[in-house]
């Protein structure tokens, strides 16, 4: 992550250089200065080249260090001190930067509708899924209870055929018993 503070002193870097006279006494927009003696001339463009010396040393040490963060990981950066980055955006202008976000806006409204959609057919399922079990489960409860009714009209039919016959009904059933017996 880039630190935010510069790796060079705070403030502007500071070149050392002579002012030169702002009279309107030439015409040349660089006028030479002042004739001095050759050794502080000599000195002062010593002491320029020095500046100019560190001034670099610094500025490719920040561009090492932004290489350095920019390469990926296992890979040494190569390349130029002074490589220009690509700053440029995915988008020309902001009219098709804003036609993009309002697609994406579209498209997550959508999205957002169909989500909505699914949820409640969802639900939906759900409570068919359990109105159908109630179902079921009733008509298991019908089911049980007509078995059991059935079962209670088998019983007394059964108790019914063991009683014994009395005499009335013997001689009242006789003439029907005869006549199944005949057409069997």
């Amino acid at each position: 992550m880039n630190s935010t503070q510069a790796p060079f002193p705070a403030g502007r870097p500071v070149l050392k250089l002579p002012r030169r006279s702002t009279s309107g006494e030439t015409s040349v927009p660089f006028a030479p200065a002042p004739a001095a003696a050759p050794d502080d001339e000599l000195a002062a463009l010593r002491e320029r080249e020095a500046n100019l010396r560190s001034y670099e040393e610094r500025l490719r040490a920040w561009q090492a260090e932004i290489d350095a963060a920019r390469a990926p990981v296992g890979r040494v950066a190569v390349g130029t001190a002074f490589q220009r980055p690509n700053s440029s955006t995915p988008f020309g202008d902001e009219v098709a930067l804003q036609a993009a976000w309002d697609k994406f806006h579209r498209a997550r409204q959508l999205l957002e509708a169909e989500q909505e959609h699914l949820r409640n057919d969802r639900l939906a399922f759900r409570e068919a899924e359990a109105a159908l079990r109630r179902r079921e489960s009733e008509l298991m409860k019908r089911e049980a209870s007509l078995i059991a009714r059935e079962q209670a009209l088998l019983s007394e039919e059964e108790r019914q055929k063991e009683k014994p016959l009395t005499t009335m009904q013997r001689l009242t059933q006789a003439p029907f018993l005869a006549a199944l017996r005949v057409t069997k």
